[in-house]
């Protein structure tokens, strides 16, 4: 609810006239599906591969220079049923892009759960990285492109966190409607450190998805 509020005020903000000239204006809503892979997990007790879906959403606000979107994406991922073990994670971001859309970068939060064995563990950290989105005129396709890396946040005491992601997406607007359809790749590789040892997971899968677009 917050993150929808918050939307809509940048929306407003966004959609003042600029020298005269309404700003163009893109608002997104998109939900999508993950089948994810999750390999070597934090907690000692559950590590290896894993796997199974994650479900999420994404709501955006876009304007020539200046956009912001918050993101949500969670599920259970089974391990081998030798380990019988099944874990949880959820992840949350909010984010400002600053910048033309052909190329901006961008500042944001980033909370994490995860959830085993051994009890949920939550950790947070500041990102920091560039996204492109490129239209390709006339076919109603759009690529869109994000990286960023995981500045020091803090999970468990005395635990520090790092890492990075990339999110690649190919956008589809049906003719004449507001809806589209997205097919695109996830990844990310998250680090903690703590008492000089490190341990690290990296989680990824296609991205299946569908929404509502409006404006651009």
């Amino acid at each position: 609810m917050r993150a929808l509020t918050l939307l809509v005020a940048l929306s407003a903000v966004a959609a003042a006239p600029t020298d005269g000239c309404a700003q163009a204006i893109e608002l997104r809503g998109v939900a999508f599906w993950m089948p994810a892979k999750r390999d070597v997990a934090l907690d000692a007790a559950t590590a290896g591969l894993s796997s199974g879906p994650l479900g999420g959403f994404e709501l955006s606000v876009r304007g020539r220079w200046l956009g912001i979107s918050a993101d949500a994406i969670g599920g259970s991922l089974a391990a081998p049923a030798a380990s019988g073990s099944t874990d949880r994670i959820a992840r949350a971001e909010a984010r400002v892009q600053v910048g033309p859309r052909l190329f901006s970068l961008e500042g944001g939060y980033v909370r994490r759960v995860v959830a085993g064995p051994l009890g949920a563990t939550p950790y947070s950290c500041a990102r920091a990285g560039a996204a492109s989105l490129i239209e390709v005129g006339g076919t109603g396709l759009t690529a869109r492109l994000a990286a960023g890396v995981y500045l020091a946040g803090q999970g468990v005491s005395g635990a520090t966190v790092s890492g990075h992601e990339i999110v690649t997406s190919l956008e589809y607007r049906l003719a004449r409607t507001p809806l589209v359809l997205t097919v695109g790749y996830r990844a990310e590789l998250f680090t903690v450190t703590s008492g000089g040892t490190q341990r690290g997971e990296t989680l990824d899968g296609i991205v299946l998805g569908g929404g509502i677009e409006l404006g651009s």
